[in-house]
């Protein structure tokens, strides 16, 4: 998660930031101000869900990866065990 950190804190910030622009409400000065429409929230929520995946997804990488490097040793070790296994097999002095 240490190299993934920094991404994590910045749409964490960014999402935060989000929220607080979504509710504010409209600005009264502005002529053409309205509040956040359903097409709007929508969006919104749209991307939320996708930041949510992504800081997911960092997040549990480093999982991910020594899940692959477990299977990679495990599957050398049966690769190593077998051809042991076949090499006696092969060295008795009485195989032919």
């Amino acid at each position: 998660m240490e190299r993934n950190k920094i991404k994590i804190g910045w749409t964490t910030a960014l999402i935060t930031i989000g929220w607080v622009m979504m509710f504010m409400p409209s600005a009264e000065d502005l002529p053409d101000a309205e509040p956040a429409s359903r097409a709007d929230w929508i969006v919104w929520i749209g991307i939320n869900l996708i930041a949510l995946g992504a800081v997911h997804y960092w997040i549990s990488q480093p999982s991910r990866e020594a899940k692959r490097e477990a299977r990679t040793v495990k599957t050398a070790h049966l690769v190593a065990a077998r051809r042991a296994q076949i090499n006696a097999r092969h060295s008795h002095p009485t195989a032919r």
